[in-house]
Order: structure tokens, then sequence, then C-alpha cells
């Protein structure tokens, strides 16, 4: 696709939206709905006076069906006094909505490099908020006798692995990370690593095993790009093959060994062990009782129970059992057309090699934090950024496809 020079005011437009991703991904002054949905709301105006023209595609009418009917059931089947104070349906369902429209009327006929931009803002902003949420940790420790403190601009309390969600989007881009040293863009490059080593360290120290393993998803998926970019280069593939499992195999001596004392920590013994550990843990038996389930809770209503629990640790399956089959049917829709967006990007030859070391990784790591957790459950604040992500990624493909 061949792009225009952006004017004076389609500049402004585009920086407003860096901004205000910014600055969202951030949580500046809490995370507030209500600005949000005013500012998006704003910024759609503007943009359909500024485009002469309004931006959807076929993959947000799948989301604002599965949120909307969500919504719509959530509030009714969760009547207790706790979700009449905690869940509201504009709070939980416009936010995500707005902002994927925000990002791609911003995007519209854009250079892969300006989404890429927003991307990394995305991932900078995110981490910064997590690296805030820590210093209360530092400052404060763990309250109410549990693995929960408190959030840096409300100081309302969360558990843990809430917190390690802001850090999925910066380890997200190592592979992103790596290129860019290859390319010899060296602040960038070396700024992500030190933040993903700074994020894996955070975590560890408070025995979160969810960045780590994200760590590892966005690792493996970037290897298995380095695969296809290089295939025709036996050689090449076969030394970086070798490269690897020599690190597979150098790691695991270590544990092996116990060098350094490694095996008597209270990360390994939560890594390894805790709940079954990552690779055999309780989530994945979770899963899958609770996808045969769902033909027979087609209504949802919170009824399941799978490996001996009500809540399925899983974003999607828990707005199955919520609220039902076809919710879930149309994330499913959304969640296929993301990846085949993403993978369309990786073949196009248009784009530039480093961004799609960004953005099918950056996609594998959030989708399988919200595979293994329920991301807020009911609220916007965690899979806004995942929408907001896919959006951005379903317009570079558009873009690039024209």
């Amino acid at each position: 696709m061949i792009k225009k020079e952006m004017n004076r005011w389609e500049k402004i437009y585009y920086y407003i939206c860096v901004l205000g991703v910014f600055l969202i991904a951030t949580h500046v002054g809490g995370y507030t709905e209500k600005w949000i949905i005013i500012g998006a709301s704003i910024y759609i105006l503007l943009g359909i006076i500024l485009n002469r023209g309004f931006n959807m595609d076929i993959c947000f009418l799948a989301l604002a069906g599965a949120m909307m009917i969500h919504g719509l059931i959530f509030a009714k089947v969760h009547q207790s006094e706790y979700w009449q104070i905690r869940f509201h349906f504009w709070a939980a369902v416009w936010p995500p909505l707005l902002m994927y429209l925000v990002c791609q009327q911003a995007t519209w006929k854009k250079s892969y490099e300006q989404i890429e931009r927003i991307l990394l803002i995305i991932c900078v902003g995110t981490f910064i908020y997590s690296i805030l949420n820590y210093s209360i940790y530092m400052r404060e420790g763990f309250v109410e006798g549990g693995r929960i403190w408190n959030e840096f601009w409300t100081h309302t309390s969360r558990y843990a692995t809430e917190f390690s969600y802001w850090g999925v989007f910066i380890v997200g881009i190592v592979g992103y990370g790596t290129y860019c040293m290859a390319e010899k863009k060296w602040l960038r490059g070396i700024g992500i690593y030190v933040a993903i080593i700074i994020e894996n360290i955070i975590n560890i120290i408070v025995d979160n095993r969810m960045v780590l393993m994200v760590t590892a998803v966005s690792g493996a998926a970037s290897i298995g790009l380095y695969l296809w970019f290089n295939r025709k280069e036996k050689k090449k593939m076969l030394y970086f093959l070798l490269g690897v499992l020599g690190g597979a195999a150098l790691l695991g001596l270590v544990i092996a060994c116990n060098i350094g004392g490694i095996r008597n920590t209270s990360y390994y013994h939560s890594f390894f062990i805790r709940d079954g550990g990552i690779l055999k843990n309780v989530r994945f038996q979770m899963m899958w009782e609770a996808f045969l389930q769902i033909p027979s809770h087609w209504k949802g209503g919170g009824t399941m129970v799978a490996a001996g629990f009500t809540t399925m640790h899983n974003y999607w399956l828990q707005v199955a059992n919520d609220t039902g089959i076809f919710p879930f049917g149309l994330w499913t829709v959304f969640n296929i057309a993301a990846f085949v967006s993403a993978i369309k990007c990786i073949i196009n030859s248009e784009i530039a090699i480093r961004v799609k070391y960004m953005v099918l990784p950056l996609l594998c790591s959030v989708f399988s934090y919200l595979m293994m957790e329920m991301g807020g459950h009911g609220l916007s604040e965690y899979i806004i950024f995942y929408v907001m992500i896919v959006a951005l990624i379903r317009q570079l493909e558009k873009n690039e496809s024209e």
C-alpha cells in the first residue's frame, strides 16, 4: 500500500491517539471508564470529520455482539450487592468497543511504522504501570493476609495475579527487542531487554509465575518466526536450533544440580509444584472440563463446576459459564479473526520483519494470560488492551492488503 504524508491535522489527530493510549496504559489517575467513553466518543467523531468516513470491520460486529450480550446477561444473573456495586453495563462494555474503533480510526491508511508506534506505547505504558504498582508492594507489602496489595493510583486491593497482567505486554515483545538490536537500534532493543528482565525479577520476588510463563510463550513464538523467515537457510536453522537446545540443556543442568539452591526457593516450588506447577497445572483440567460442559450449560448462569472450582481461570470460558454459548461463540470468531490477521501480516512482504516479530508474539502473550486468568471478571480494564491490540493488528493487515 502506498502511504501519503499526513497533513498537520492528521498528525495532530494521530498523536492525540498516541498520547491517549499512553495515558490509559499507565492508568494515570486510575482507570476511569467514564473519561475513556467521553474521550473516545469525541475522538471517533473527529475522525469521521477528518477522514470523511467511518472505518469499521466485521470483526467489530462480533466483538460488539459478544460484549453486549455478555453485559446484559451478566447484569441479570449477578444481582448480589457485591456485583451491583462492582458491575455496570456501560462501564464494562463501552470502553473496549469504543477503543477498538479509536485504534482503527487513528491508523486508517497509516503506515506500519505508525501502527508499530502505538503497539509499542501500549507495551511501555503497561510496563510503567507495573513498576508503579510494584513500588507500592515494596512500601507496604502484602495486605489482608494473602497475596494481595494496593494499586498505585486508587489504593484499592488486588490479587498478585491481576498485577502480573501489566507485565505481559512488555515481555510479549522479546523477539521484537532482539530484532531491534540486530538492526542496530540499540537504545530501543536494550531498553526492551532491560524492561523484560526487570519485569521478570519483580514477579519472581512477589512469587508470580505468569510473567515468566508468558516470556516463554513469546520467546517460543519468536523462535517459530525466526525458523519460518530462515526456512531456506538450512545451516542457519541448524545452528540456531543447536543454540536453543544448548540453552535449554544448560537450564536443565542448573535445576538438576540445584546450582545456587534454586530448587530450595519458594519461586521454584510455586513454578513447578503449586497447583500442579506450570506444566500440569489444575487450570488445564479446569479448562477442559469447562469446555465439555458448554453444551449442557449453554444458557450460562455461573453453574459450571470444573475440577472442583466454580470459576474457570480463563476469560472466555468464564464468559461461557456466566452468560452462555452465544457470547462465547462470538468471542471465538473474534479471536480466530485476530490470529488470521496476524498470520496475514507475517506473510505480507511489505511489512518490516521487525514489526512481524512484534505482532504475533505480542498477541500470543496477551492471549495466553487470558487463557489462564479471568482478566478482571466482568470489568473492562483487563480486556480493553487485548481488544486494542487486535484492532491495531487488524488495521495493519487491512492497510497493507489494499
